[in-house]
């Protein structure tokens, strides 16, 4: 395409964009009345033509779109199935041959904290290294981590949750737990290499802000505040001075090992950490004899399941 030809249509399309795109844009930006911070109303049940199939009202709304759909309901699922589908769902793991699922049992399991923290530590973006070129282990990470995993076990309820992650060492500061909570600030990817530039080192603190405030609102509020670092939000009703008013209230935020005081009773801890080593042992032990006992010819495979040494900067 000839420049003048290019030029004009560069410049249509800019006309276009400016006289009819942007007044929409503009218009649906949202402001207090904005769709996704309304209060959400309760539906009115819809009415089914099967009545003898619904148990409930969510039955109804699911039976209400299969039926306008020209589709029927699967065959109720047999006992083994359900039990499959409750482990896999609560713990992550199937049953053992001849098991029954027991809802209460499994959801007093530690396996259910350590299956359903992996969702929230997803939304946290927690990672036991530091990502980037460097990618750094973080060898004191795995606090925040079980934290989150007790949490889930101990039943934690949700407002006290939240509190605890965004400022638990301000709440309690004495309590061990709420400043592990914290965690949840700085469990995300960091470029820790730090350039020699005085101006360098802003941007990567304002960048490193962005992707914090940005976590939390998304985390906690479901909008992307931090697109309102360079502007008003396009879409979301969020302010470019709210955005710096968010940044500021985290702004003492920094990374880095802390000092936690101790917690709960030390013998008792220390008893529990040796009998997990001892079985950890154990179980190598056992699960190496198997497979020697297998095949001779990996004998000096085994020997060298240890690494003897690891890559590092």
């Amino acid at each position: 395409m000839e420049k003048p030809v290019m030029r004009r249509f560069l410049t249509t399309t800019l006309s276009i964009f400016v006289s009819y795109l942007l007044p929409i844009f503009a218009a649906e930006r949202g402001d207090e009345n904005w769709w996704s911070l309304q209060p959400v109303d309760r539906p009115d049940v819809p009415e089914v033509f099967d009545t003898s199939w619904a148990r409930n009202p969510i039955d109804d709304f699911v039976l209400a779109k299969l039926e306008l759909e020209g589709l029927k309901p699967s065959p109720e699922a047999d006992k083994q199935t359900l039990t499959r589908r409750l482990y896999f769902d609560l713990v992550g793991l199937p049953p053992d041959l001849g098991v029954e699922g027991d809802v209460d049992a499994l959801l007093a399991s530690p396996r259910y904290g350590e299956r359903w923290a992996r969702h929230w530590l997803d939304v946290a973006r927690f990672g036991e290294s530091q990502g980037f070129e460097y990618d750094q282990l973080r060898e004191n990470a795995w606090p925040y981590r079980d934290w989150v995993i007790n949490a889930f076990n101990e039943d934690m309820p949700y407002d006290r949750f939240v509190r605890l992650q965004i400022a638990g060492d301000v709440l309690e500061p004495n309590n061990p737990d709420a400043i592990t909570a914290t965690g949840f600030l700085v469990c995300g990817a960091f470029d820790g290499l730090k350039p020699n530039g005085e101006k360098q080192r802003k941007i990567m603190r304002q960048d490193e802000m962005e992707d914090l405030v940005g976590t939390v609102a998304q985390s906690f509020l479901g909008l992307t505040v931090h697109c309102a670092r360079c502007h008003d939000h396009k879409f979301d009703p969020i302010t470019q001075k709210e955005y710096y008013q968010m940044a500021s209230a985290l702004a003492g935020v920094t990374r880095g090992d802390r000092e936690v005081p101790a917690g709960g009773d030390p013998e008792a801890l220390q008893n529990l950490l040796d009998a997990v080593t001892a079985e950890l042992a154990e179980s190598e032990q056992r699960i190496t004899q198997k497979i020697l006992a297998s095949d001779k010819r990996i004998v000096s495979a085994v020997n060298r399941v240890r690494p003897i040494s690891r890559w590092t900067f």
